[in-house]
Parts: structure tokens; C-alpha cells; sequence
């Protein structure tokens, strides 16, 4: 019934062949305009894509608007397209967001992205020149960085939520054709973290939206006062409903206040939380793309002491800079196991480059043995289908056992 729905909704997400879905994720490849994309009709496997730009998920996404004249569609940006004078205009009193919408009043599509510059729409746009919509971005060459798209199909109530969301983190808008609802108010203070709406796509595939904000103060589940002490170039951490969630950047950096290497960082007093650094590989000769050239942002809900479901990934608004997460950013979650172990599995792979610093704030890179051993455990094996085979053990005691060895290696 579902999948019926979907194939006769046009203003939805759609894959590259144009056919409806209820999600996609589009990763572009670093230093190239090639991507891979999973969609919710084949969670467990990659599309290649040449060029994202001129044909892909995301182009055939955005095409089908001009079907729907009675659209609204709205964009939003902290890094927007060339203003009409050619000048690139940032702005960092809103949020570290970049996105656009499409509906009318029964379905639509939001699509988070972290795209610089892009896309570029006019007032009079027929939705119709997919290389035009990325005029002013960087997508090719040596500067060009990793970085992710992620769709998702809308009903309209949910619609009406995620604009709620947007006005919520106070997003910049630069686009809007049709009713204009992205209106935040900018004199509000920021949003503490926390989960804004849990949501359901036109598929019913379960969405989780964060918001984070400014780090602070926060009250643990004890009722104590603490101040959020984990690293901004982490992640974010979220409660709901006494639940810890945390999501994982694919930019990491010491906790150099409590001198934890950057895939591990206690963020309560009673449980550990890890993550690992990622980055692309496996796609396109990008085997040794490091997280300089790595902005895609996916996270994957890893492993804690106390709470771990395989089942959910994320996309991540804001880049790895203080100044950034200060102003926040949106974090969706998307519910499916089988996408979460194709990307742990087959799009990813581990960088310990230079990230962990001693007491005298002197760096220490990891060695490539004990980045193996970590992985393992992670993911320990994959079978013929890239999905893991053995699941993920004690990570507190694997980091026993990494700190171990690097106190070996020292005597």
C-alpha cells in the first residue's frame, strides 16, 4: 500500500531513474562530482552516480517541482548562492543549516544537505537546469570536499513539522517561490539540544530530528548540574524522554579537558560514549581521502554502555568548527538498519590522523595497528553483501585496551 502510494505521489523524493521513494542518501564523492546513493527501496546497496550535478537522485528530485505549480518551495542556507552582483555572502548569526523544501498541500519533500552555495534558484526559475543550480559551488578539483544530501518524502503534517523545526534552529532563508513560512525569529535565544519532533515519512519510516545548540549547562538524570564538557568538534548529544542519544561527526578533535582521544568522551558521569572518525572510501579511487576533504557529515548512532540501536543514522547541519556549533544546526535521524549497515560496512573507513594530544597539548597520532583493532570492533566482518556479520562488543573495553598498548609503546 505504501510503496503503491508512493509511485503515484509526484511531489516526492525520487531516485535516479525518477521513480518515487520514500528517502534517499546522496554522498558526493570528495575532489569529484561522482557520488553513491542509498535509497529506501534498496537500503542495503550503493547506486554509483557520475555526475550528481547532471543526473542522480538529487537532480531528479528537484526536476519534478516543475510539475507542481502550486508548490511552495523554500531554501535555506548559512552559505547561499551569489547574490545577483556575483558577491558570496555568508552569514553567521543563524543557524549551520543548509536545505530546501518543496510542497503543496498533500506531499512535498525536505532535503538537508551541506553543500556550499548551492543550489542557486531565481525568482523566475523553471527548475530545469540542473547545472545551474550549482553554479557558485565548489564541486570538482582539489578543493572540492565530501558531502551529503538526504531526502526525505513528506505528508503534510509532517511537512508542517519540519517547517516548525526550521523557524525553531532559525535557519537563514534565500529562496522562497510561492507561501514563504521559513520565518525565524532571530532575536530569540538559541534552542538547548534536544529532540524536536519525532517523525514519520510518507513511507512511515521512523525520523528523528534534533536541534543543537550552544554548549552550556544541563542537568543530568540525577538532577545534577553539569557543564556540557564534550568536545564541539564531536557531535551532539540529545535526552529524551531519559534516553541518550549520540550522534558522531565525521570531523573529531581531543577532549583536551578530559584528556579522552577523540573516539571516546564521557558525556554523563555514569556511562561512556565512543565514536569514530569516518571517512569515504571505497568509491571512485577515493581510498585515501582524509576528513580535510571529508564535509559530509554522516553519523551513525555507535555503540555506548548503556544505549545502542543500529538502526538509526544521521545527517549532520553543522561543520567542525567552535564558531559553527555555536550557532547550531539540525541533526535527522533515519530509522533503517539495513542503511546503517551498508554505510558502517561499505562507505566508510577509519582516520586517526594526527587527532589525539597529550597533557602538554603535544599530537599523537594513533598507529595504524590499534586503528585496526578498533575497527574491528566496530564492525568485525562483512558478509558478501557488505553488511556486518558480527556485531559490535564491549567498547569500553576495547578502549582499555587501545590505551593499554599506547602506554606500552611508550616505556
Amino acid at each position: 500500500m505504501v510503496k503503491s502510494q508512493l509511485r503515484l505521489l509526484d511531489l516526492v523524493c525520487r531516485d535516479a531513474n525518477g521513480h518515487a521513494v520514500d528517502w534517499f542518501i546522496t554522498v558526493k564523492h570528495a575532489k569529484a562530482p561522482s557520488a553513491a546513493t542509498i535509497t529506501s527501496a534498496n537500503p542495503g546497496n550503493f547506486v554509483d552516480e557520475e555526475n550528481f550535478i547532471e543526473a542522480g537522485a538529487v537532480v531528479q528530485t528537484i526536476l519534478g517541482i516543475s510539475a507542481h505549480k502550486d508548490a511552495n518551495v523554500e531554501a535555506y542556507s548559512d552559505q547561499p548562492p551569489s547574490d545577483r552582483k556575483g558577491r558570496k555572502v555568508g552569514n553567521s548569526n543563524c543557524a549551520h543549516a543548509k536545505g530546501l523544501y518543496a510542497a503543496n498541500d498533500k506531499t512535498g519533500f525536505h532535503m538537508l544537505h551541506n553543500l556550499p552555495w548551492g543550489p542557486y534558484f531565481t525568482k523566475i526559475e523553471k527548475f530545469s537546469d540542473p547545472k545551474h543550480w550549482f553554479r557558485d559551488s565548489s564541486t570538482t578539483g582539489g578543493q572540492a570536499k565530501g558531502q551529503l544530501f538526504l531526502c526525505t518524502s513528506l505528508g503534510a503534517a509532517s511537512m508542517d513539522a519540519m517547517v516548525e523545526v526550521l523557524n525553531d534552529a532559525q535557519v537563514k532563508p534565500y529562496y522562497c517561490k510561492g507561501n514563504c513560512r521559513v520565518q525565524p525569529d532571530m532575536s530569540r535565544t538559541f534552542q538547548e539540544p534536544g529532540i524536536k519532533d519525532s517523525l514519520l515519512s510518507l513511507g512511515r519510516t521512523q525520523l528523528r530530528v534534533l536541534y543543537h545548540g550552544k554548549p552550556g549547562m544541563y542537568t543530568d538524570n540525577k538532577g545534577e548540574t553539569h557543564q556540557k564538557e564534550f568536545d564541539t568538534y564531536l557531535g551532539v548529544i540529545s535526552r529524551h524522554n531519559g534516553d541518550v542519544y549520540f550522534a558522531a561527526q565525521s570531523w573529531t578533535k581531543t577532549d583536551r579537558a578530559g584528556g579522552q582521544p577523540s573516539y571516546c568522551a564521557r558525556m554523563l558521569d555514569d556511562s561512556l560514549h565512543c565514536l569514530i572518525r569516518i571517512v569515504h572510501h571505497g568509491f571512485g579511487g577515493q581510498d585515501n581521502v582524509t576528513h580535510h576533504q571529508d564535509h559530509s557529515k554522516l553519523l551513525l548512532e555507535l555503540p555506548s554502555k548503556e544505549n545502542y540501536d543500529p538502526r538509526w543514522l544521521y545527517t549532520l547541519g553543522s561543520n567542525a568548527a567552535d564558531t559553527q556549533m555555536l550557532r547550531g544546526a539540525i541533526t535527522i535521524g533515519l530509522k533503517n538498519k539495513e542503511a546503517n549497515m551498508a554505510f558502517r560496512c561499505s562507505l566508510l573507513l577509519l582516520d586517526f590522523e594526527g587527532y589525539y594530544r597529550n597533557k602538554k597539548g603535544e599530537e599523537i597520532t594513533i598507529d595504524e595497528d590499534d586503528g585496526k583493532l578498533i575497527f574491528r570492533q566496530v564492525c568485525a566482518s562483512c558478509d558478501k553483501d557488505s553488511r556486518c556479520t558480527t556485531e559490535f562488543k564491549d567498547y569500553n573495553v576495547m578502549h582499555d585496551k587501545v590505551k593499554a598498548r599506547r602506554e606500552s609503546k611508550k616505556k
